[in-house]
């Protein structure tokens, strides 16, 4: 019974283990002369250890159940951790080999903290991957030692990041008084049966923790400071993994412990979302830096996603957020192939490059809803879920920061096409491989509409094992 306990998290295992001797690795051989030899080596063998855990996780058995009373194992958490890998591989292949080997090491720490967070069933477990997690993202963010913008946002981040954790433990620690329980199924139950003292306002600040995580709105404001000062495909990895952790334990605690408490969270949630729609979208309008334009626009993402949570529509969130995975993967793909950074620097690309103009012209009309493109389904199917949650004010709201968007993309397509410019800066790919991403996920967002449904049962496979229990 033991062995088969401790087979149920092999590949966690795998994962740990791996990394400690990459660790040691780094420790033997790093010190000596010349420092980089192990950035080329470290960062394949990263991309080797999480290939070997993605293929354990998913030829493995399904336990169905929840392990020493933490971490719960089904369908669902494999396939979340099989996205957060996936995510994690992509970090790593966009990663510049210009960068030192530590980086590597921290998204392969940061990777096991997220899957650990994706299946946790207590506070205790959720609190301190979610800090594995964290830490790994304040050295990432101040990784690029000789900007004094990436040391500004590395320690932005860590100084709200800290206030943040400060707010889930006070929230957790006034669950636990109210409930005598750290366990999330006790705080179901519990909570059915009465509303014990302190309960909700502990949740409220469970709540303010998880939204600063998610970049929402009124605790966004370190979003694009530290998107603009990290190395950009550390900005890539902000933007595509950790969010799947965090919003699949949001989902878990809403549809679950909090569910009867819904008159409590939902005007939480719905004021979050509105909130990061309308700043994401009016924050972009003037912003020339592309990674900040960029931390906007994933704002007003979140808000989306946040709106399906309010509205129950559980698996419209994880919808919204799988293409938005893929648009992320496209976008900084493009930036990291040809090293653009500026919104003027893209003058005149679609008269010297039409291909490549047309391409990201593309892109950018899918991260605005424009139909038949990916990013049209997601946004129609929260607006649908809204309207049928007989939220009108709020659907009016996305429709108007949906259009508001399609302002600031219209922009960057103008620059693109109609600008006037006596320099033209001529495409020069510096990342082959985030070229060939680049490519393959916009194929994906351009011929989504042919054959949609795989997303839609991916979504509903995410959110089925907990929305049956309600």
């Amino acid at each position: 019974m033991f062995i088969n306990d401790w087979k149920v998290v092999g590949p966690e295992l795998f994962l740990g283990i791996a990394v400690q001797l990459l660790v040691v690795l780094g420790v033997w051989y790093g010190s000596r002369p010349p420092y980089s030899v192990l950035v080329r080596p470290i960062q394949a063998l990263s991309i080797l250890t999480i290939g070997l855990t993605l293929w354990l996780i998913l030829r493995g058995d399904i336990f169905g159940g929840v392990w020493n009373e933490s971490f719960s194992f089904n369908e669902s958490t494999r396939l979340l951790h099989a996205w957060i890998l996936v995510g994690c591989l992509v970090a790593l292949a966009l990663a510049n080999h210009k960068t030192v080997y530590e980086n590597s090491l921290f998204i392969l720490f940061s990777s096991l903290g997220m899957i650990g967070l994706a299946a946790s069933q207590d506070f205790l477990a959720f609190y301190l991957t979610l800090e594995l997690q964290s830490f790994c993202f304040y050295i990432l963010a101040a990784s690029r030692r000789t900007s004094q913008y990436s040391t500004e946002s590395g320690l932005k981040y860590f100084i709200l990041g800290a206030i943040a954790s400060g707010f889930l433990l006070f929230g957790g620690s006034l669950l636990y008084g109210a409930t005598g329980s750290l366990c999330f199924s006790d705080w179901m139950l519990l909570s059915m049966v009465e509303q014990p003292m302190f309960f909700g306002l502990g949740m409220v600040f469970l709540f303010v923790g998880l939204l600063f995580k998610l970049s929402a709105f009124p605790f966004h404001v370190w979003t694009p400071d530290v998107y603009e000062g990290a190395p950009t495909f550390v900005t890539a990895f902000f933007a595509l993994v950790p969010k799947i952790g965090v919003l699949a334990l949001l989902f878990q605690l809403l549809a679950t412990s909090f569910y009867s408490s819904i008159e409590q969270w939902q005007p939480l949630l719905v004021t979050a979302a509105v909130g990061s729609m309308l700043i994401g979208a009016l924050g972009a309008l003037g912003q020339q830096r592309l990674k900040r334009l960029f931390a906007y626009s994933t704002i007003a993402h979140v808000g989306f996603i946040l709106l399906g949570l309010a509205t129950t529509t559980w698996d419209a969130s994880f919808f919204y957020l799988a293409l938005y995975f893929v648009m992320t993967i496209a976008t900084f793909a493009f930036l990291l192939s040809f090293g653009y950074r500026n919104v003027n620097e893209l003058a005149g690309i679609g008269r010297s490059n039409p291909v490549l103009g047309i391409s990201f012209a593309l892109l950018l009309f899918s991260m605005a809803g424009v139909p038949p493109l990916a990013g049209f389904f997601g946004k129609y199917i929260v607006f649908q879920s809204a309207v049928a949650s007989q939220m009108y004010a709020v659907a009016l709201v996305a429709v108007v920061t949906s259009v508001m968007g399609g302002v600031y993309y219209l922009r960057i397509i103008k620059t693109m096409f109609f600008a006037k410019t006596d320099e033209i800066t001529m495409p020069v790919t510096i990342s082959p491989l985030a070229t060939y991403l680049f490519a393959a996920s916009l194929a994906f967002l351009i011929f989504f509409w042919l054959y949609p449904m795989p997303v839609y049962v991916f979504a509903e496979t995410l959110v089925n094992p907990i929305s049956n229990w309600i």
